[in-house]
């Protein structure tokens, strides 16, 4: 468990920063006074909620922590002294260091993913996020970042639920943060869109996606040709980008994109289509559909995430403490894997070792 506990080390060393501290504290007052439970403490906290109640999550930091009692109100006051980027920013420490040696044919496979779900029903909630689709409670959509062969969350972005919210949190995800450059994106349907390829390619990255017939009309023109495999161009001028209200403030029109298109027949006799910017030279089209499919495991992250994790149940009821929730949860999955990994290399070695004699 070696790395388990230098990333640990690092995340403690992090969150005693006085820079840290200072970046994250909501008023530049906050935690100038020596109180039962400080800074560190209330994000420890939160890392290691357990989800029934918040009193019984108290008695359970004490136990563990040793730390003198403490009452709801006074780590509810804590909380609001800490944006939530601070979480936010714990989580990418952590991505940075987690174990990232396997590769698909020398790249980065990252997968986006994305989940919905309902807040506490309180009138600040309801005004921020709106009640939408005839339901009854305000509701979230956020998008992760998944490295899917090291198992992973790298970044995430958080948002009300809205219309398109997938590829706007895609497009943030994309401009904002850092990936690296040997990286492939692996992108459902729900992702396809002008301003996320525009995104991708102006940031210089790979990406492979899957399409629904009618995304571009040359997309189109493909599916019902006899091809299986074709490069087509598509430019987007200011007269389509208005059909297609497009907004185009960060684009130069025209503009125009090459993509792959290339048809794979599953099991079932399906055929789905994937549009890539990878040339037949960067990957071979036999290895198209064994790379798609690496984007299921983003989906198995957040079941995991939902059902053992219990991503979407917040002891919080203020916007800001749901997101620190939210974003430590995706840390606390990272630290997970780093230890279910290590316990499979333990039986696994028993396992040979056993064979061998």
């Amino acid at each position: 468990m070696e790395k388990l506990h230098e990333i640990i080390h690092q995340i403690i060393a992090k969150i005693n920063e006085p820079e840290f501290i200072a970046a994250h504290k909501t008023n530049p007052a906050d935690f100038t006074r020596k109180k039962k439970i400080g800074f560190s403490d209330t994000i420890l906290f939160v890392m290691t909620l357990v989800k029934t109640c918040l009193d019984f999550d108290l008695v359970h930091f004490s136990k563990v922590f040793e730390t003198p009692k403490v009452y709801p109100s006074a780590i509810t006051q804590r909380r609001a002294q800490i944006q939530y980027t601070a979480f936010e920013e714990i989580l990418e420490l952590v991505a940075d260091v987690m174990p990232s040696a396997k590769l698909f044919e020398g790249y980065r496979i990252i997968a986006f993913d994305g989940t919905t779900g309902e807040l506490p029903r309180t009138p600040e909630l309801v005004e921020e996020y709106k009640l939408v689709s005839g339901s009854s409670y305000p509701q979230f959509h956020a998008v992760a970042a998944y490295d899917v062969l090291n198992n992973h969350f790298l970044c995430a972005d958080w948002r009300k639920r809205a219309r398109n919210n997938e590829r706007q949190s895609a497009v943030s995800l994309i401009q904002s943060k850092v990936f690296p450059q040997n990286s492939i994106f692996v992108l459902d349907r729900g992702f396809i869109g002008t301003k996320v390829i525009h995104s991708l390619e102006k940031s210089g990255y790979k990406f492979v996606m899957r399409t629904p017939a009618a995304t571009f009309k040359e997309v189109t023109q493909f599916i019902e040709s006899d091809s299986t495999e074709a490069q087509i161009s598509i430019t987007i001028d200011k007269k389509r980008a208005n059909w297609n209200r497009l907004n185009t403030a960060e684009m130069v029109l025209p503009y125009t994109f090459e993509l792959r298109c290339i048809k794979v027949e599953l099991n079932s006799g399906e055929i789905e289509i994937l549009l890539t910017n990878l040339t037949a030279e960067e990957l071979a089209t036999e290895k198209m559909k064994e790379l798609y499919w690496l984007r299921w495991r983003i989906e198995t992250s957040f079941n995991y995430l939902k059902n053992a994790i219990n991503i979407e149940t917040f002891i919080g009821i203020k916007d800001n403490s749901i997101k620190q929730e939210f974003y430590a949860g995706l840390t606390v999955y990272n630290l997970v894997k780093i230890i279910t990994s290590q316990a499979q290399c333990v039986c696994d070695s028993k396992k040979n070792s056993k064979t061998s004699t």
